[in-house]
Parts: C-alpha cells; sequence; structure tokens
C-alpha cells in the first residue's frame, strides 16, 4: 500500500482521484492548494503525486493565464522534490492547460515522470498509480 498526495484545484476532481485511489487501496491526501501540498509533504512521505498545475487568473488574458499555469507547476514541481519526504517521489502532472510554445518537456525535465491530459479517464489513473507504486 502506497501513499498518494493529490494536488488539484478543482474539490470535484480531486476528490475523484481520491475515490480511485482508495478503491485500489492506496492511502491518498488530498489538497487543493500548492502551499499546503508543500505541509503535506513536510509531515509524510508519499510515493506518487498527481498534481494539477491549472490555477485560473480571469483578470489576465489566456495566454497570459497558461505561461502562469506552467510557472505554478515549475515551481511547485522544484519545491517537492527539494523535500527530503518527496525526493523519490513521482510526480504526474494531470492538466488540461500546456501553455503555447511549451510541451511536457519541460516539466519531465523538472522531475515529472509524465504528463496526463485531461479530461482522464479512470483507467488511466489507476495505470499511472500501478506504474509508479511498487
Amino acid at each position: 500500500m502506497g501513499n498518494v498526495l493529490v494536488v488539484d484545484y478543482q474539490k470535484d476532481i480531486g476528490d475523484m482521484y481520491k475515490t480511485i485511489i482508495d478503491s485500489v487501496g492506496h492511502n491518498c491526501a488530498i489538497t487543493y492548494e500548492d502551499e499546503k501540498a508543500l505541509e503535506h509533504i513536510k509531515k509524510s512521505k508519499f510515493e506518487l503525486v498527481l498534481l494539477d498545475t491549472s490555477v485560473e487568473d480571469t483578470h489576465k488574458t489566456r495566454e497570459a493565464q497558461q505561461i502562469k499555469l506552467l510557472a505554478d507547476g515549475i515551481v511547485l514541481i522544484k519545491k517537492i522534490k527539494k523535500e527530503p519526504n518527496a525526493s523519490n517521489a513521482k510526480i504526474v502532472v494531470v492538466t488540461a492547460n500546456i501553455p503555447p510554445n511549451q510541451d511536457a518537456s519541460t516539466l519531465k525535465k523538472l522531475g515529472a515522470k509524465t504528463v496526463v491530459m485531461k479530461p482522464v479517464k479512470k483507467r488511466e489513473i489507476i495505470d499511472r498509480i500501478a506504474q509508479y507504486i511498487n
């Protein structure tokens, strides 16, 4: 049984992931904010982090929002990888937005194992969990 941290900014999506993770016998912590994610990581060791990099700012243009999404995701991945409890954690980015002129390789270079585009099916979440938790 492994420990999984879900970081998603949409409560209904995060709750759905938790239900899936619980159903396959793993422990799941969930948060909806970057800083809370770091608090969880400082308290517990996680084998897998499902991370949504999507945070919307309605005062910006769509392109500016997408650039901010990538920047936030990069910052959070870097912070997670620096934490002793998460240095070996596998990070799977699950997102609906990758900014123009960028691709998943940017996130992978920083430590994300893979990027899964939303909408994501239950089977894909189960497969990723099986792939990254021994």
